[in-house]
């Protein structure tokens, strides 16, 4: 990336190998939108997670 700001990667749809690839290519933060109570995360970079439902955000 030539010059510094917001850029934003289009990944494949599988949580593990998007959020790896977006980690790898350089993002600084996660942000995971879920419908059905995903439990991704990636250890190296903060992850804020967005539930659709009432009854997922009480579980997560």
């Amino acid at each position: 990336m030539a010059e510094p700001g917001f850029y934003f990667m289009d990944s494949p749809g599988l949580d593990l190998e998007s959020v790896a690839g977006q980690v790898a290519s350089g993002c600084n933060v996660i942000y995971f939108t879920t419908g059905n109570g995903s439990v991704t995360n990636f250890p190296f970079v903060p992850t804020i997670k967005v539930v659709t439902t009432t009854a997922l955000r009480v579980a997560l």
